[in-house]
C-alpha cells in the first residue's frame, strides 16, 4: 500500500494542500515570464487535487497523477460539484504512459525528492518528457540537499491534531547517504472511545541541482531557470527548496 493511502483522509485537514494553493500565484509569475500560452497540463504527484483543480478553474485542460488511490480518491471527491472537468489517474510517474502531449507538466511540493534512486528519478524524467509536445514545459520543485537538513535534520518531532485524529511526526536526516525520514504515528477516532493507530514512514533523498541538470538533459530536457523557492532569485548555498523550469528540446 502507498503510504499516502494512510494519510489520504487526513491530508487536506493538516493543511498539507496549503503548499498547492501558494504555488499557483507563484507558478503563475513564472509562466508569464517565459511567455507560455499552452493549454493542456499534465500534473504530477497531484495528491489530493489542489493544484490540478486550481488549473482548470484557470480554464486548463488538466490531468492529476497520483501513485495513491486514496489521494485520486480524495481528489475525485474534491472536484465534485465545482463544475469543472480534470481528468485524474491512479498512476506512478515513472510509468506514465500517455499517447496524448502536454504543453506543461508540473510536480510539486517536493514530491520528486520521494524517488530515492537515480535510476528512478531519471525514468520519471524520461516518462516526463515523452509526455510533452516539443518545446513543452517541466516545472517542479525540490527539497535541496541544506533543505533536508535543515528541516528534517536533527531527529525533531511534532504533533499534527484534527477532530478526528492525532498524530506524531519525527523526523530523521542521515548526511552520508543524503536520506531524510519521517515517521508517523496516526490515531484515527474510529467512534465508541477506540483509536485506530497507523504507523507511516516517508522517506526523501537530497539530490544537487546539478545532479539534477544531468539527469534532466539525459531526458532530454534543458534547465531553463532555477528559483529560489518562492523568489525569483538564483539558488544558493542556503536555499532549502529550489524551482526548477525546463523545456524539452
Amino acid at each position: 500500500m502507498d503510504a499516502y493511502d494512510t494519510l489520504a483522509d487526513c491530508y487536506d485537514a493538516w493543511e498539507l494542500d496549503q503548499f498547492s494553493s501558494k504555488m499557483i500565484p507563484y507558478l503563475e509569475n513564472i509562466l508569464k515570464k517565459v511567455h507560455f500560452s499552452g493549454s493542456r497540463v499534465l500534473d504530477l504527484a497531484c495528491g489530493t487535487g489542489t493544484v490540478a483543480i486550481e488549473f482548470a478553474r484557470l480554464g486548463y485542460q488538466v490531468t492529476g497523477v497520483d501513485s495513491s488511490r486514496e489521494m485520486i480518491r480524495a481528489a475525485r471527491q474534491k472536484l465534485q460539484n465545482t463544475g469543472l472537468l480534470v481528468s485524474f489517474m491512479n498512476k506512478d510517474i515513472r510509468k506514465i504512459e500517455k499517447k496524448e502531449r502536454f504543453d506543461l507538466a508540473t510536480c510539486f511540493f517536493d514530491s520528486i525528492n520521494h524517488l530515492l534512486d537515480k535510476s528512478d528519478l531519471l525514468i520519471a524524467f524520461q516518462n516526463t518528457a515523452k509526455a510533452l509536445r516539443e518545446k513543452g514545459l517541466f516545472i517542479f520543485d525540490v527539497n535541496t540537499i541544506y533543505g533536508l537538513y535543515k528541516v528534517w535534520g536533527g531527529s525533531r518531532s511534532f504533533v499534527r491534531e484534527t477532530n478526528g485524529s492525532y498524530s506524531v511526526w519525527q523526523s530523521s536526516y542521515d548526511a552520508d547517504s543524503r536520506l531524510a525520514a519521517v515517521k508517523i504515528t496516526l490515531f484515527r477516532d474510529v467512534g465508541e472511545n477506540t483509536y485506530q493507530k497507523n504507523i507511516v514512514e516517508i522517506a526523501e533523498r537530497g539530490y544537487s541541482l546539478r545532479e539534477y541538470r544531468n539527469m534532466l538533459n539525459a531526458a532530454g530536457l534543458s534547465v531553463v531557470k532555477t528559483y529560489k523557492y518562492p523568489t525569483l532569485e538564483k539558488p544558493n548555498r542556503n536555499t532549502t527548496r529550489a524551482l526548477f523550469v525546463c523545456r524539452k528540446e
